[in-house]
Parts: structure tokens; sequence; C-alpha cells
């Protein structure tokens, strides 16, 4: 793939999890899940996120997509016998590639 003039634009966003459901969510308990609870969280809910952000990938705690988000995402899941949050955050979006590198302004 050449980067430049043609290439797509692809975002990046954290993802995390939470106890509880997404009027429950308590910031400090993003800390108690690793990459490993994460992949399985993203792959039991993948057709309910394809459906919301389109395909995506992931790598740990970030999910690329080559669609915006307008918004963070929250999506209730299990894990593990526990309700549990799943958040793409917006607020933590990056432009990997642009399509047009010479007009930032785009």
């Amino acid at each position: 793939m050449k980067i430049g003039k043609n290439a797509p634009q692809i975002f990046q966003y954290a993802v995390n999890l939470f106890n509880g459901e997404p009027s429950e969510m308590v910031e400090e308990d993003n800390f108690k899940y690793g990459p490993i609870d994460v992949q399985k969280v993203l792959e039991r809910e993948r057709s309910k996120i394809e459906v919301a952000a389109g395909q995506f990938i992931y790598s740990g705690f970030t999910l690329w997509t080559p669609q915006q988000l307008d918004e963070s995402l929250l999506f209730s899941s299990r894990h593990m016998g526990s309700k549990i949050t799943l958040k793409i955050d917006h607020e933590s979006e990056f432009v990997v590639n642009t399509a047009d590198i010479d007009n930032p302004d785009r």
C-alpha cells in the first residue's frame, strides 16, 4: 500500500473494559482487565461492533477502523460470569493515515 494522496484514512481508538452496566461505569475499574480480556470481549461482541463502527482490527487496548466515530461506543457484555461494559473511546481518536498529507485542514 502506498501512503500519500490516495491512502485510506484509518482511525485509532482506545478500548477499555469496566465492571457493570454502562450506567454503572467507574473509570478506576478499567485497570482490572488485561489485553487478553479485551480480546475475548471484542470477539464475543464483534457483530455488534461491526454494525456500529464498521470492519475493524485490534491489538491490545487499541482498535482501528476506516470509519470515523462521532461519539464513544458502549457495549454491555459478560466476561467470566460478570456483567461488564466495553468502551470504544471517541476522545482518544487518532488518524493513522490521512488521505491528503499536504492539506492538514481537510
